[in-house]
C-alpha cells in the first residue's frame, strides 16, 4: 500500500496498533498531495477563456486493496493541444520534455487552413494567423503552436513533497490517536 515512501509503512503500522484506520488517513493524506498538484495545474494552464483551468480534476480511486492513488485530470479535448503544442511548432518547442515522452507525441508537419466558423478573428488575429478571403468565407493558416505545459510541470515539482505532505499527515494523525513522541 505505501511502496515507494520511505518509513510510510512503519506510519500506517502506528496509527493501526493505535486504534486508527490508516488507509482512511493514507487516502486523506494523498487526496491532500493531489490537490497541491491540482493547484499547481490550474496555475499553469493557459488562460483564454478559462475553460481548461476550471477543468482540471484531482480524485483519490482505491483501484484494488493495496493501491490508494492521487490522479489530476482534465478532460477537456483540446488539453493535449495546449500541453505539448500542435504542428512543427510544437514539436520545435518540447525539448523541456523527457526524451521518452517526446518520442510517444507525433506531430503534424504541414501547416492547416482553419474555417472562420472555428475560430473568431481576435483570436487569429491574437496569433498572427495569416488570412485568406474567399467566397466560402475565410480561412486562417497555422503552422501550430508552441507547448504550454502545465499538468507536466505541476507534477514534476511536486515530485519531493507529496511524500512529504503524505507522511506529514499521517504523522498528526499518530499525535490526534495518542502515540506522540
Amino acid at each position: 500500500m505505501a511502496s515507494g515512501f520511505k518509513n510510510m509503512t512503519r506510519l500506517m503500522r502506528k496509527i493501526d496498533r493505535l486504534g486508527g484506520d490508516a488507509k482512511k488517513e493514507l487516502r486523506t493524506g494523498v487526496g491532500q498531495a493531489t490537490k497541491l498538484v491540482q493547484g499547481d495545474a490550474k496555475d499553469n494552464a493557459a488562460v483564454g477563456e478559462g475553460q481548461l483551468r476550471n477543468q482540471i480534476y484531482g480524485e483519490v480511486k482505491d483501484p484494488d486493496p493495496d493501491t490508494i492513488q492521487g490522479r489530476v485530470y482534465t478532460n477537456t479535448q483540446h488539453a493535449p493541444y495546449v500541453e505539448f503544442g500542435t504542428g512543427p511548432v510544437g514539436q520545435e518547442n518540447n525539448a523541456d520534455l523527457p526524451p521518452e515522452l517526446r518520442a510517444k507525441i507525433s506531430y503534424r508537419q504541414d501547416g492547416w487552413w482553419i474555417h472562420e466558423s472555428q475560430i473568431d478573428a481576435a483570436t487569429a488575429e491574437k496569433y498572427h494567423f495569416f488570412k485568406l478571403e474567399t467566397d466560402e468565407g475565410d480561412f486562417y493558416f497555422t503552422r501550430g503552436m508552441k507547448p504550454q505545459p502545465f499538468m507536466y510541470p505541476a507534477i514534476q515539482g511536486r515530485k519531493e513533497d507529496v511524500p512529504k505532505v503524505i507522511a506529514a499527515h499521517l504523522n498528526k494523525a499518530i499525535q490526534r490517536l495518542g502515540g506522540g513522541n
